[in-house]
């Protein structure tokens, strides 16, 4: 089988080819602005893993909301005051896809907990970036 099937298409295989390639292209910032690279390297430094006064907490919880609303397409799986999980789904790549986050009451605050899918760990330090400062992310780095 190559490249080109009869008929001028391009195989399945070779479609996978490109799509790889440009997954990769943009993994490795080739596809990034510099300021989109700067926003990843600053967010993927904040910890998945944080704890916020109570009213900021508050806050957070509802962003937390908003992000997997807008930005993930898995369904919901459960929602309640304390726990937001998605469904595992599985993207183009067949990668699964899943988001979890917990809340957690503590002395004077609340601890969240942010777990996802391997693939979309810069998404879950977006997610958490959000939740803490309600700067949204860039939308065309949601994703990759």
């Amino acid at each position: 089988m190559g490249i080109v099937e009869p008929g001028g298409f391009m195989s399945k295989r070779a479609v996978a080819m490109v799509l790889s390639c440009f997954f990769l292209l943009t993994l490795c910032g080739c596809l990034t602005t510099k300021k989109e690279q700067k926003y990843l390297k600053m967010v993927n430094q904040v910890p998945l893993d944080f704890v916020l006064d109570n009213e900021n907490g508050e806050l957070a919880w509802i962003r937390a909301q908003k992000f997997i609303a807008k930005y993930v397409s898995s369904p919901l799986k459960i929602v309640t005051p304390h726990v937001i999980q998605t469904e595992t789904t599985h993207d183009f790549f067949q990668n699964d896809v899943y988001y979890s986050i917990t809340r957690t009451p503590v002395k004077d605050g609340q601890r969240f907990e942010i777990q996802c899918s391997p693939m979309r760990a810069s998404d879950a330090h977006m997610l958490a970036h959000y939740m803490q400062t309600g700067e949204l992310p860039h939308p065309n780095l949601i994703g990759w």
